[in-house]
């Protein structure tokens, strides 16, 4: 290492908020912002209607029990 090399510090790592780094994301625009709307309790699963804060399309998810 010679003295013109950066400090040893790590790089952060930046994700754009279109590309969430967990979690749902928009099939229209890709956006990470989907909160729920509503819930409903099925005999196997849960529905839950979303909205994506970007582009306002709902998506529906399904969480099998």
């Amino acid at each position: 290492m010679t003295e013109h090399d950066p400090p040893n510090t790590p790089t952060p790592v930046t994700t754009p908020h279109k590309m969430p780094a967990l979690g749902l994301a928009c099939p229209a625009c890709g956006g990470g912002r989907l909160p729920v709307l509503y819930t409903r309790q099925k005999a196997r699963c849960i529905l839950r209607v979303r909205e994506c804060q970007d582009c306002g399309r709902r998506v529906i998810t399904r969480e099998r029990m």
